[in-house]
């Protein structure tokens, strides 16, 4: 099955960073699919103006999937629970067999993982133990020690929202969204100029292991908060650097230093139930012994939780969460955890079904069966 995929992304696939090629006349040769699902992931980066003609052209639907509720000018991002059921609803609507039975184990573990969650990550609050998300470190680190790095908000990733949304004490950053040249980015960016041409600022921007400040984005500069890390949330596409032990003896965080870190999937990259209860297993496992270790004090700011519900463009029903409130940089929710509707009396918990070649090859061959013709997809 693999052999008969399309590389559609060629300049992708021999390259370690983030990549948008995308060869759609490839598919001229190779024959279009009659649908095209574009994930939260990969949003529209490569879509061309050639690409969406010729999709048009030949009425190929495309299907969005989108992480966020809305374009407004900072919207909310939803959780990683959210778009693990919007890909669950997909499956329903293609067709797939058994969805219910196939998710009902992973349901009912993450369920069990949300509910241990919540106590763990209140005792950490208590503790006074505040985490930070980010991408870092970024490129070689400045002669000072500064290392270059990208700091996300709880409310601008579905991984960071559930978090958040469990009670566990995120900073927000100080970013409007705005970084060179100008670009909406979801990123506070604090690149060290050790980082690369184009991106060299006039002082040094970068992150410090001993006094973290943010960049003052929201005040043009003026304004920059410490931002007292405890505990990191590193992004894992960048799992390797962060975790070596090169990276701590360079860059002496406290948190680093002790350990007191666990990985985020960046853009919900994994969006499914057993991702989610995998992720969330980690950090609280490490967050259950994670201590205060930067003497900074900081208080929680108390954000009401709101039940009341709006209609999505789609007019399904969503929940409002504090998740959507821009609190400021460096400050963090107090603990107020959300319930899932999902999780509502979930006590059975039957084996998971295994998904072998053999097996995905026959569903693949019932769904054709189910249409006139051969059903074929594009999903990035």
């Amino acid at each position: 099955m693999l052999a008969q995929m399309l590389d559609l992304s060629p300049d992708c696939s021999s390259t370690n960073f983030w990549c948008s090629h995308f060869n759609h006349t490839l598919l001229d040769a190779n024959g279009w699919p009659d649908l095209i699902i574009e994930g939260m992931y990969h949003h529209g980066y490569a879509w061309t103006d050639a690409f969406i003609a010729a999709a048009a052209a030949r009425n190929i639907p495309i299907i969005r999937l989108t992480d966020r509720w809305n374009n407004d000018e900072k919207p909310a991002s939803k959780s990683l629970i959210e778009i693990a059921q919007r890909f669950e609803e997909l499956a329903h609507a293609l067709g797939v067999s058994d969805v219910s039975a196939a998710t009902a184990h992973d349901k009912a573990d993450l369920c069990a993982e949300i509910e241990a969650f919540k106590p763990v990550a209140l005792e950490a609050q208590t503790r006074g133990v505040r985490a930070m998300a980010g991408n870092l470190p970024v490129g070689q680190a400045s002669p000072n020690g500064n290392i270059g790095g990208w700091l996300m908000s709880p409310d601008q990733d579905p991984s960071l929202v559930m978090l958040q949304e469990l009670g566990m004490p995120i900073m927000h950053t100080d970013t409007t969204l705005l970084h060179p040249p100008n670009d909406d980015h979801w990123y506070e960016w604090l690149v060290s100029s050790a980082w690369g041409p184009g991106y060299n600022p006039t002082d040094e921007i970068g992150m410090s292991a001993t006094n973290l400040m943010s960049t003052g984005g929201r005040t043009g500069g003026r304004v920059k908060v410490p931002y007292p890390v405890d505990f990191w949330l590193y992004d894992q596409r960048n799992a390797l650097d962060f975790t070596s032990d090169a990276f701590a003896a360079s860059w002496p965080h406290p948190a680093l230093v002790a350990g007191q870190y666990a990985r985020f999937m960046n853009d919900a990259h994994t969006p499914s139930y057993r991702a989610a209860a995998t992720m969330l297993r980690e950090v609280r496992k490490k967050l259950a012994v994670a201590a205060k270790v930067n003497p900074g004090e900081s208080t929680c700011i108390a954000v009401e939780h709101s039940d009341w519900e709006f209609s999505d463009p789609h007019g399904r029903a969503r929940r409002l969460s504090r998740s959507s409130v821009n609190l400021g940089a460096g400050q963090y929710a107090c603990p107020n955890p959300v319930s899932y509707a999902m999780c509502d009396g979930m006590v059975y918990t039957p084996t998971p079904k295994v998904w072998t070649l053999a097996t995905a090859v026959a569903e693949i061959d019932r769904l054709r069966a189910l249409q006139t013709g051969t059903i074929r997809m594009v999903f990035v």
